[in-house]
This record gives C-alpha cells, structure tokens and sequence, in this order.
C-alpha cells in the first residue's frame, strides 16, 4: 500500500468517525429535545383542553344562572312554595307523594302533566333551552315538588336526590354539576346544571338543565390533532372509566389498575408505560378543575338512577393524551435520515478532497524521493525544491541547501586534484631533466677523464689527482 492510499484511508476514516461522532451527538441531543419539546406541547395542549372544558362549564352554568334572574320564574316558585308551606310536614310529605305517584302513572297527554309542562314558566324554560345541547329543564319549589318542565321526567317529586340535596345544601344554595353517566332518554352524555333560584337571600327553588356534552365532548377530542396524528386523546373519571375517547362507546370500558397506579406514582403529569401489546407509550395527563374537590362548585354524581347508568361515585375526571414511543421518536428517525442524506454526498465530496490532499502532500514528498535517488546516483542537478511553506516545504529547502553546499565541496575537491596533478606533472619534468643533466654531465666528465688519461702519459705531470676528483664528481 502506498503512501497515497495510506494518507487517503486515514483521511476517510478520521472524517468519517468524526462525522459519526457529530452525528451521534446531534441525534441524541435533538432527540432528547424533540422529546421534551414534544411532550411540553402536548402538556400545554392537554392543559388548553382542560380549561377549554372548564370554561364550557363555566358558560352553562352562567347560562343557568340568567335563567333563574327571571321575575316571572321567581313569583311561580313563591306561588308554589306559599301554597306548600301552608301545609304541616306530614301533610307536605303526604300531599308530593300522592303528586309524583300521579305523575309517574300518567302519560305525556295527561292533562295534569300537561300543567306543568305548558304554563307560562315552563313555555319560557322552553324558550331558554333551544338548542340541540339541550335535554330537559326543569324547575322545583324549595320543597323539591317540580314547579315546571320542558319535558315529562321520570319523577315530580326529586327532594330525596342526590344532586338536590347538593344544591339545596340545606337553605344556604350551591351550585352542582350532575356527572349523570350516559343517558338513556337522550341517548348522549349528560351533564345537569343544577342552579339554587334565591329570593332575599333565600334559596327557594332549583333549577337544573340537563345537557348533552357529546359534542364538546368530541370537540377535546380534537385537540389531540392539534399535537399529533399519532396522539390519542381521552377524556376518563378518576376510577378508570373512559368517558370519551377515540372509537370507545362513553364508559362502556375501563382502564387497567395498572395504569390507573401511574396517576399517583407519576410527577409533572406524564409516565410511560407498557401496554398490553408491549409497546411503551408515553402519557401525558392533566385533572380538570372544574371536577375537582377544589373547584367553586361541587361535581359528582350517583352510579345509578332509574334514566341514566354509570354515573359518577364522587370521581374527577382526567384529560389523558398518549402516543406509543415508536411514534414520538418518529421525527427524531426522520431527522437522522436527513442527517444521513446530508452526510453520504458530504462523504463523498470529502473522499475526493482527501484524493486531492493526498496526492498534493506525496507529490511534494515524491519529490524529495526523486531527489535523495539521484543523490545515490551522484547527480547533484536535480532542484528539489518546493513552493510551500509547511513542514515538507522547510524539508525540502533544507535538502536543497545540503546538496548546495555539497556542490562547492565537490568543485574545491576537484580543484584540488587539479592542482596536484599539475604538480605531479611538473614534479615528474623536473626529474626528468635532471636526469638528462646528469647523463650528459657524466657523459662530459667521462670524456674529460679519457682525454686526461690519454695525457698523463704525454706530461711528467701527475695527473692521477684531478681524474681522481673527476671520478668522485661523476658519483
């Protein structure tokens, strides 16, 4: 593997594990904060849905309250209850048993129903109670005797009920919200707004409206997609009992206890928990106020009445929001599939970079290769330098003045040799001609020696000396 590959490879592969770890990061972090994100939105609009209801509430019963500021509503109850309290208890007690006994054996056509149903304050209830949310309106004297109906009830007589005795509240008035259950006569879920009538401060009458919340009922429903697709929205009592929800008849099905444990064990109003398909879900839940204990008027109910079933046994009731936790993460997977499309192209636009800086980077210290070869091949001509000012260029440079410098010691080198062959030269012509002087000198002495010889036998000088000396030059 080359020195190219290798640098390419590590460049990919520090990028990438870098961009992984980025990666791993940014999702993690943006899905901690999608969920809580997510989960705030769906508390807010939890929380907006409660008191989109309370305030529904809050309408019906001012609604109710406008109805009993009528004058000729409150001259038939004191019509009605002066000619009641004329009597003595027993004689009372009496006398209302005999009318509701009446009552429930007669029909809608009776003449003594229609009494009540059609004298002039229960023509204005009538009038005050159009509207398709609308069941029955009626109104009691302070003896719980009925005074006026918009339709036939099951009773006349209601002092002993539940919801009368709340809101009578023995003479001192309170206003109550009936949890009625789901009614058979209407075929809805009813809610009744019982309202005392004072008079001087006195409660001497009760009127209650019956109305059929299934549509604003279905309208909280709708605030589950205001959150999410994915999000289910119920509304259930404290107990268990689904009061509304998606695809659910209203209470005709229960949650189970184990879920039902979350609402006391769970802080800030969300949980997650598995269901029975083992899927986690997260919960998102809020308490609506106007149900509960520490709401200004009083909610609640009986289990069980001759027209309606399931009613409230002093339960509240409970906005629910759940989405299953595949879902929630739903946008945190979409958003690392967007990461994915982001960073695959980068990838590969970063593989091509670190081809480029590679080749950049090895061709430089290519160079520098080509460039200590030709060093072994003694060529001292081959420019390594190098346009670039990091650590390859400085090395580059570097070699470049090494092979400099080793350039003027060759040529000095050179010189050198130069100069002692010259002498050599010069040294080996000196021996030369001394040599030739030599010869030609012992030459010349030799033949001056002869000639003295030749005449030492001429002269009576003795001439055996000065050949002598000439012998000992020619050594």
């Amino acid at each position: 593997m080359n020195f190219t590959t290798k640098i390419t490879l590590s460049l990919i592969l520090f990028s990438s594990l870098l961009l992984l770890a980025s990666s791993y990061f940014f999702y993690t972090n943006s899905t901690e904060k999608l969920q809580h994100s997510s989960i705030s939105y769906a508390q807010s609009s939890i929380e907006m849905a409660s008191t989109h209801f309370t305030h529904i509430l809050l309408e019906k019963i001012k609604s109710a309250e406008s109805i009993v500021q009528s004058t000729e509503l409150i001259e038939s109850l004191k019509r009605s209850n002066r000619r009641f309290s004329s009597l003595s208890l027993p004689e009372r007690e009496e006398y209302i048993d005999k009318l509701n006994t009446k009552w429930v054996n007669s029909d809608g056509d009776d003449p003594f129903v229609k009494h009540y149903l059609n004298n002039d304050t229960a023509l204005y209830l009538k009038r005050q109670g159009q509207g398709p949310e609308y069941g029955e309106l009626f109104l009691t004297n302070q003896y719980g005797a009925l005074v006026a109906s918009t339709n036939k009830l099951t009773t006349l007589a209601h002092s002993h009920k539940y919801w009368w005795k709340d809101s009578f509240a023995d003479g001192k008035g309170s206003i109550f919200i009936d949890d009625r259950g789901y009614d058979t006569s209407v075929g809805g879920y009813v809610l009744g707004i019982v309202v005392p009538v004072y008079y001087q401060e006195n409660v001497i009458g009760i009127l209650k409206c019956n109305v059929n919340i299934m549509s604003f009922l279905r309208e909280l429903l709708r605030y589950g997609e205001t959150i999410g697709e994915d999000w289910n929205i119920s509304i259930i009592r404290s107990g268990g009992r689904i009061v509304i929800g998606e695809g659910v008849e209203p209470l005709s099905e229960k949650l189970p206890d184990s879920l039902l444990d979350s609402f006391t064990e769970s802080t800030g109003h969300t949980f997650f928990r598995g269901t029975e398909s083992d899927e986690e879900s997260l919960y998102v839940y809020k308490p609506i106020d106007a149900t509960s204990e520490h709401s200004a008027f009083s909610f609640g109910g009986s289990y069980e009445s001759l027209d309606h079933k399931m009613g409230n046994r002093g339960e509240y009731w409970i906005i629910l929001g759940d989405i299953e936790s595949s879902s929630l993460f739903e946008d945190s997977r979409e958003l690392l599939v967007s990461l994915y499309r982001f960073f695959i192209p980068f990838i590969i636009v970063l593989i091509f970079l670190s081809f480029l800086v590679s080749k950049r980077l090895t061709k430089n210290i290519n160079k520098l290769t080509q460039g200590i070869s030709s060093l072994r091949e003694d060529n001292l001509k081959f420019d390594v330098r190098i346009k670039s000012k990091d650590e390859v260029g400085k090395l580059a440079e570097e070699f470049h003045n090494i092979i400099s410098k080793l350039n003027e010691t060759l040529v000095s080198r050179d010189q050198l040799i130069t100069k002692e062959s010259e002498l050599e030269n010069s040294l080996r012509e000196k021996d030369y001609l001394m040599k030739e002087l030599n010869h030609r000198v012992k030459n010349n002495l030799a033949m001056v020696s002869s000639l003295i010889s030749l005449k030492d036998s001429e002269t009576e000088v003795d001439l055996s000396d000065l050949t002598h000396r000439i012998d000992v030059i020619k050594l």
